[in-house]
């Protein structure tokens, strides 16, 4: 089974997500799988991440229903900027333009953060992503084409392998 080192886990959400998870895990296990392809553990089990020596920080903002105030993400950013953190994921969008995460993120790019966001799914590129500061991620096939569901356009500066991924899952899958 794969694992992965989290160097920091930070729950923003201050609840208690059920006896089965630890309070960091996320009900879907996006975040999970996220954290996987970038640093799951070269154990001879499972899959290895991009960089299984990666020092990755886990700053929960969404909650089990997979919703998150602005208050929340706001303070995850700030925690990120705070601490001096080098690259913030950013897998999550919103139709919806705010002038307080624009102006936060704008911040976090003027001290030197790499921030990188998903573009969205089967519609609009989603903020985040669409602003300046942030790198939207489009999803490519594994024939490289451009995934169906995936947002394409001026905004999406890059693709990344978005469909048919292997990497860990919820409960140390």
């Amino acid at each position: 089974m794969s694992e992965i080192d989290v160097a920091e886990r930070i729950n923003f959400v201050g609840e208690d997500t059920g006896a089965f998870l630890s309070m960091y895990e996320d009900m879907t296990g996006h975040g999970t799988s996220v954290a996987g392809i970038i640093g799951a553990r070269d154990n001879e089990e499972g899959v290895i991440g991009i960089d299984p020596n990666a020092y990755l920080c886990s700053l929960k903002v969404f909650d089990n229903e997979n919703k998150a105030p602005l208050s929340r993400i706001l303070g995850g950013i700030q925690y990120a900027i705070d601490n001096d953190i080098k690259i913030l994921n950013m897998s999550f969008g919103t139709t919806v333009d705010s002038a307080i995460l624009h102006s936060k993120l704008q911040e976090a790019y003027e001290a030197g953060m790499l921030l990188i966001a998903s573009a969205g799914n089967d519609g609009m590129v989603e903020f985040p992503a669409a602003y300046d500061e942030v790198i939207a991620v489009g999803a490519s096939t594994t024939d490289n084409e451009v995934a169906p569901f995936s947002q394409v356009g001026t905004p999406v500066e890059i693709l990344a392998p978005g469909t048919e991924i292997l990497s860990t899952s919820l409960m140390g899958g």
